[in-house]
């Protein structure tokens, strides 16, 4: 009979990226806090971005993202931030975060082949970030916030 901590460890579920997950977070919290949740999202990702800049992170904002199917280029998508070339962050100024939302940022890191992507709703009171997990075996994604 396993014992109860074997089984924990065995049930445990990695936390992609925690550390740099939680920086940012720390940074669109301070972002909600000091102006609020009544500016457009040009406001929000020039504002994220200076403080991307201030704490030295790596970031790439507006980055192209190609769409190709049998080595031909359909089209490009653009994504708010890939930050540190690990995770893709897409704001958003909406009522609620939609499943619209979530199948965008799971196109997104689909085709540039990242495991995570966030999507932030500043017009939200309680900003609570979504994370979109890239997994290509699952029929759907895996969605937590």
């Amino acid at each position: 009979m396993a014992s109860p901590a074997n089984f924990a460890n065995k049930n445990m579920v990695e936390i992609i990226y925690k550390e740099e997950c939680k920086e940012i977070y720390g940074l669109l919290f301070k972002l909600q806090n000091d102006l609020g949740t009544n500016f457009q999202e040009k406001h929000y990702q020039k504002a994220f971005e200076n403080l991307l800049i201030k704490n030295n992170i790596p970031y790439k904002r507006e980055s192209p993202i190609k769409v190709e199917y049998a080595d031909k280029l359909l089209g490009n998508f653009s994504a708010d931030f890939i930050i540190n070339d690990k995770l893709l962050l897409e704001f958003k100024c909406a009522p609620y975060i939609s499943q619209d939302h979530i199948k965008q940022v799971l196109r997104y890191i689909q085709a540039i082949k990242l495991k995570i992507g966030l999507i932030v709703n500043f017009r939200s009171y309680l900003l609570k970030p979504v994370r979109v997990l890239n997994e290509i075996k699952l029929s759907r994604p895996h969605i937590t916030s």
